[in-house]
């Protein structure tokens, strides 16, 4: 794992999603990518057309009982040349946020990420390694991060990301 504080304040691009089930992850993940897609294909207000940006990411924010639903944000990085200026989304379910510095736990892993199964196990070995070094993090908000596109086969990158405390 590794220890990492991302910058400066920045724009995203959003989407949320909610779902309770083990396969919610991967609907959320899949449905809130085509909604930020649309958008920088011109479904914004300018009607304009913005690079496609890395990471993709997704927020996990769990529900508060068993029973209840979790939220997954989707975002996409708005572009440097965009930052501040982004076009407003047209769709009701898309919105522009600023997300501030923080500190993170970084663990990153190859091949195919679009599946919770994959994740979980992702996850696991990294609190298991923060844990057993006594370092303090939000285990119940966690994110993923995708930086290569789904064509993509080999020297896949991907990260699992918790918030140092």
């Amino acid at each position: 794992y590794q220890r990492r504080v991302h910058g400066l304040a920045a724009q995203w691009v959003s989407t949320n999603l909610t779902g309770a089930t083990n396969d919610a992850y991967d609907n959320a993940v899949q449905n809130g990518f085509q909604r930020l897609f649309n958008y920088i294909d011109g479904n914004n207000q300018q009607k304009q057309k913005i690079s496609m940006t890395s990471p993709v990411t997704c927020r996990i924010d769990p529900g508060q009982g068993p029973a209840c639903n979790t939220t997954f944000t989707i975002s996409f990085f708005v572009p440097f040349e965009w930052q501040g200026k982004a076009p407003q989304p047209s769709d009701s379910n898309v919105f522009l946020e600023t997300l501030p510095s923080r500190r993170v736990a970084v663990g990153s892993y190859g091949g195919f990420s679009d599946h919770w199964s994959t994740l979980k196990g992702q996850f696991t070995q990294v609190a298991e390694v923060l844990q057993n070094n006594s370092i303090s993090f939000d285990s119940e908000h966690i994110e993923t991060a995708d930086y290569d596109p789904p064509f993509r086969v080999l020297f896949r990158h991907h990260e699992v990301l918790f918030p140092l405390i």
